[in-house]
C-alpha cells in the first residue's frame, strides 16, 4: 500500500503535532506501507528535510517532499489546493491521510480513500459559520462516501462527531502513543543522571512539554517551595516562557528547580529515566482539554516512573488513579501537593510504574496504533 500523508506544519515547527506526524509515518512504514509525507515547505531539499527531522526525532523511514509556500502558510491552506492535487497525481497513493480539514476537498475529490484524523471539536476558532460549514461537509461526506473515515484521538472526541451526525461505524477512537525504540535499551537512573550531570542522590520530579501560559506550569514553582528537598526539572520551551518562569523562580529564591529549555525529542527518554516522579500538568484553559491525548502521557508511561497528573476526563481514559498513576483533581493545588507527597514515599520503581509501562508497550505504541488504523481502513472497503 502506498500512503500519502498531508501535513500543514513546516519543517521549522516546534509543535507537538509534527512529532506525532513523524512518528505515525514511521509506524505506517513499519506496518508495511510505502509512506510519503508532504509538508508545507521552504527551500530545503527533501534529503535536508529528512536529516533535520532525524536530528530532532530520530530515525526516518519514509520519503518526504515540500509543497512550496506561495503567499503564506495560512493563506496557502485556503487558496492553493492545486499543490495538494499535484502531490496526489505525482505519488498516486492508495490511501490519503491528513489532519487538516482544509485539505479534505481535493483529497476526497480525487476518489482515493481518505482518512481524516481529528484532534479538536473546533474546525475554525474565529468564524462560527466556517466551523459549521466544515462540520456539515464532514458529516455529509461521511454519510455519502464509503471512501472517507475519521480517526479521533479520544473516546470523548468520537462521541462529539457521532453527535454531529457522522456514522459511528466510520469513526475509530485511538489515543496517541510513543516510540519504544526511543526507550531501548533502558538506561538506569544512575547512568541517566551521570549523562545529564544531575545530582545522583536527589529525588527528581520532572515535567516535559510546552510552557505556554494555559498549561499553568507555574504551579511547579509552588511545589518546589513546598518540597525544598526535591529537585524539580522542567524540560521544554519556548525560550521566552522558560526565561519568564526562571525569573519567577529566582524572585521566589528557589534553588531546587532547573529549566533546561527545549531539547531534541529523541533525548526526552534520558530525562525521564533520570527522574523518580513525572508531572502531567494541564488546565481548563487548554482549549482542547476535553478532547486531547497528550503525547507526554504515553512517554511517561513507557519510562516506568511514577506519574502524578491532573485527572481531566480524557486523561482518565488512559490513566487510572492508584492503578497506573496518581491523579489529582484539576485546579486543586492542595490535592496535587498531597498526591506528590504520596509519590515521594514510593520507590522509584513501583506497582504504578510497572502497570503504566506494561500498558504502554501493549496498547500505546505508534506501530500498534498505525496497525489498527490500517485494519480499520481495510474494513471500510
Amino acid at each position: 500500500m502506498k500512503l500519502l500523508y498531508f501535513h500543514s506544519a513546516s519543517i521549522s515547527s516546534q509543535m507537538a503535532n509534527l512529532n506525532q506526524v513523524v512518528q505515525m509515518c514511521n509506524a505506517f512504514a513499519a506496518n508495511g506501507a510505502e509512506v510519503h509525507l508532504s509538508l508545507s515547505g521552504d527551500n530545503l531539499l527533501s534529503e535536508e528535510v529528512k536529516q533535520k527531522l532525524k536530528e530532532i526525532y530520530g530515525e526516518i523511514n519514509f520519503s518526504i517532499s515540500l509543497r512550496r509556500t506561495i503567499i503564506s502558510q495560512m493563506a496557502d491552506n485556503y487558496l492553493f489546493t492545486g499543490s495538494i492535487r499535484r502531490a496526489i497525481k505525482q505519488i498516486k497513493p492508495n490511501l490519503i491521510f491528513c489532519r487538516n480539514h482544509l485539505y479534505l476537498k481535493p483529497c476526497i475529490n480525487s476518489g482515493i480513500p481518505t482518512m481524516f484524523e481529528s484532534h479538536d471539536a473546533n474546525l475554525h476558532l474565529r468564524l462560527t459559520w466556517l466551523d459549521k460549514y466544515w462540520k456539515k461537509y464532514i458529516r455529509k461526506t461521511a454519510n455519502a462516501s464509503h471512501h472517507f473515515s475519521l480517526i479521533t484521538i479520544s473516546v470523548a472526541l468520537k462521541h462529539f462527531w457521532i453527535d454531529v451526525g457522522v456514522p459511528e461505524e466510520k469513526i475509530i477512537a485511538l489515543h496517541d502513543g510513543f516510540s519504544p525504540q526511543l526507550f531501548e535499551p533502558p538506561v538506569s537512573k544512575k547512568e541517566a543522571r551521570q549523562a545529564l550531570k544531575l545530582d545522583p542522590d536527589k529525588t527528581i520530579v520532572t515535567y516535559t512539554g510546552n510552557l505556554y501560559p494555559n498549561r499553568e506550569v507555574d504551579v511547579i514553582l509552588n511545589l518546589a517551595a513546598d518540597f525544598p528537598g526535591l529537585l524539580f526539572l522542567v524540560v521544554g520551551g519556548p525560550d521566552k516562557n522558560k526565561e519568564h518562569l526562571q525569573q519567577m523562580a529566582e524572585q521566589k529564591m528557589l534553588s531546587n528547580i532547573i529549566f533546561t529549555g527545549r531539547v531534541p525529542h529523541k533525548n526526552i527518554p534520558l530525562y525521564l529515566f533520570a527522574s523518580d516522579i513525572l508531572l502531567g500538568l494541564w488546565s481548563s484553559k487548554v482549549r482542547t482539554i476535553n478532547y486531547c491525548s497528550p503525547l507526554k502521557v504515553f512517554e511517561y508511561m513507557a519510562s516506568g516512573r511514577t506519574i502524578v497528573a491532573h485527572g481531566f476526563p480524557t486523561i482518565k481514559e488512559v490513566l487510572r488513579h492508584n492503578e497506573n498513576a496518581l491523579l489529582a483533581s484539576p485546579h486543586n493545588p492542595v490535592d496535587l501537593k498531597e498526591k506528590l507527597a504520596i509519590a515521594v514515599k514510593l520507590y522509584t520503581e513501583n506497582h504504578l510504574g510497572y502497570a503504566a509501562k506494561a500498558e504502554a508497550l501493549s496498547f500505546y505504541t505508534w506501530k500498534c496504533r498505525a496497525m489498527q488504523i490500517l485494519d480499520f481502513q481495510k474494513a471500510q472497503n
